[in-house]
């Protein structure tokens, strides 16, 4: 049995009592208000520090791609890091080895295309399963510390 088999059996046999729900309340709604204090003493809530963060990636990104990798001075060297994914051809393996496709979604091994299912669902060809998981893959801008 693996960590991650063992951790999800204990969440699942630990229920909380209702007081414990209270407290996880209080907690989240603390973590969801936290104040975010920079290096430089600004301070900034949840909202205000993903949007900064996010714009600032952008246009990191932007002049990285542009003139390629940046070395700062007390910050390091940032650069674009792809995140790859490998895409199998289901249709095809379904075909010619549905045994290894039931083994493949029997062990986790499957996802679906987002945008391809949104727009399945939109055209009204497909449900949307209610079971789902979002997320996000994409180049990451990393900094390698000086």
């Amino acid at each position: 049995m693996t960590i991650d088999e063992l951790s999800t059996q204990l969440n699942e046999a630990m229920e909380p009592s209702p007081s414990e729900i209270v407290e996880m309340a209080h907690r989240y709604d603390a973590l969801r208000k936290a104040i975010y204090v920079t290096a430089d003493g600004d301070k900034l809530t949840a909202h205000e520090y993903e949007k900064e963060r996010s714009y600032l990636r952008m246009m990191l990104q932007k002049a990285i791609e542009k003139d390629g990798a940046l070395y700062v001075e007390g910050v390091g060297t940032l650069k674009l890091q792809e995140r790859r994914e490998t895409v199998y051809d289901l249709p095809s393996i379904i075909e010619h080895d549905p045994k290894t496709f039931a083994r493949m979604a029997e062990l986790g091994c499957l996802k679906v295309d987002g945008k391809v299912m949104k727009a399945q669902v939109a055209a009204g060809n497909v449900f949307e399963p209610k079971q789902k998981i979002e997320q996000v893959s994409a180049r990451a801008l990393v900094v390698e510390e000086a």
